[in-house]
């Protein structure tokens, strides 16, 4: 029997047949992922090319390893927005458990399909089946991927004592300290990959300095994303979503300034941007505060210096990266690390996305009390539920503070695209 590291190592392997264009699964992916994932044929080989796991040190293979929980047999249900995501998770359902059942998305079953056929070429033979629906039994665990709003019904329909490891809701940020070119081109490589649709993709950029420092990163970013839209093209949007981006850039031009696809929330109000491919980029005036709505779902933080030490300490949960680096995290686990079982209660990214203030940036007047915590996350397994000791409470922003029903600003009135989840499986 292999030992829960081959296995895992058997996925990876597998997965290189699929990455190599001169083997017959290779050069199929590239025909047929395009229109399975809605990316550019430029947009699939860039994620197959620099996007696919290849491997891991000892010391992350041991890590990978230790992320998971034994279990007879794993469940995994699969996301669509970050394609490639498939084959990290399989690796840690491989390392829980010898026997795996995965469910594909519907909009996406290409890429599963040929992982699985090269799967079975290998000592995984027999391991691993595809099905169309989740059915466990205890004490089979589920590894799940997608939208708030999937994950709790799915957490709804599991019976009692069958483990739920969810990866919900999820986005990036990136914290600008040092020049604002360099960090604003590597900003930009953080972008592109899925057209911003994974849990690690960057949507929100805070610059410490001031408003001119921030307009620089915007500047030279706009600039990025144009030149990166000439060699990988932008895949297919709705036109629900082009008419969000159109709403939104309209707004951070009244707000402060649109500069191509970045919007420059001059005020240091942020409004999480709608996909694909557009930022927020904002003066860092009091990261507490700008960032007390959206703490509970930054998965990834990226940056060196003082503000992105600041931004780390406000988001336990998330991984660190390098500016450029954050579609690439190593292979050590989950690429969400927020550390929850089973579904996060409260409001969902989207119901966050638009809201804001005008005095959001602004502190509290003496005398009156600090907003108060939620209660903290949950972890479920099963029909238990527990405190999770790993997560901290996000805080209330000062305006939600101040009412039970916060007013709304004009660009509350959108939503934004329904493919705003952490769909990555990575």
């Amino acid at each position: 029997m292999l030992s829960p590291e081959r296995r895992a190592r058997a996925v990876v392997a597998a997965a290189a047949r699929l990455v190599d264009p001169g083997d017959p699964l290779g050069a199929r992916a590239r025909r047929l992922l395009p229109a399975s994932t809605g990316l550019s044929s430029e947009g699939v080989e860039l994620a197959l090319r620099d996007h696919v796991e290849r491997g891991a040190t000892d010391d992350e293979w041991a890590r990978l390893v230790g992320s998971v929980e034994p279990a007879p047999r794993v469940w995994v249900s699969l996301s669509a927005n970050v394609f490639v995501g498939a084959v990290r998770a399989l690796a840690l359902a491989f390392a829980a458990a010898p026997l795996v059942s995965a469910r594909a998305s519907r909009r996406e079953p290409v890429f599963m399909s040929l992982l699985a056929e090269a799967m079975g070429a290998g000592p995984l033979a027999g391991a691993l089946s595809l099905v169309d629906a989740i059915s466990p039994s205890p004490p089979d665990a589920v590894h799940a991927y997608g939208s708030d709003e999937t994950l709790r019904a799915l957490a709804a329909s599991l019976p009692p004592r069958v483990a739920l490891v969810a990866h919900g809701h999820g986005l990036g940020l990136a914290a600008v300290d040092g020049s604002p070119e360099d960090a604003a081109r590597a900003i930009a490589r953080d972008v592109v990959p899925f057209d911003q649709r994974g849990c690690a993709s960057p949507r929100v950029v805070l610059v410490s300095g001031g408003e001119a420092r921030a307009l620089r990163v915007a500047a030279t970013l706009a600039e990025a994303l144009d030149e990166a839209e000439a060699r990988v093209p932008t895949g297919h949007v709705s036109p629900a979503e082009r008419a969000a981006v159109r709403a939104y850039l309209d707004v951070s031009a009244m707000a402060g300034a649109a500069l191509g696809r970045v919007g420059v929330a001059l005020d240091g109000a942020i409004r999480v941007p709608p996909l694909p491919r557009v930022v927020c980029v904002a003066p860092a005036v009091d990261v507490e505060v700008q960032l007390s709505l959206l703490t509970r779902w930054v998965t990834s933080v990226a940056g060196d210096g003082p503000l992105a030490d600041a931004v780390a300490a406000l988001c336990p949960g998330a991984r660190r990266a390098s500016l450029g680096e954050m579609q690439r995290p190593p292979l050590d686990g989950p690429i969400d690390l927020r550390g929850l079982r089973g579904p996060r209660p409260g409001p969902t990214l989207r119901d966050t996305a638009w809201r804001g203030s005008r005095r959001s940036t602004s502190r509290p007047s003496r005398g009156r009390a600090r907003p108060g915590r939620r209660a903290p996350p949950t972890e479920t397994t099963g029909a238990r539920t527990r405190t999770c000791p790993t997560a901290r409470p996000a805080r209330r922003s000062l305006a939600s503070s101040r009412s039970s029903s916060p007013s709304r600003p004009p660009c509350a009135r959108g939503t934004p695209s329904r493919r705003t989840a952490c769909s990555a499986s990575q």
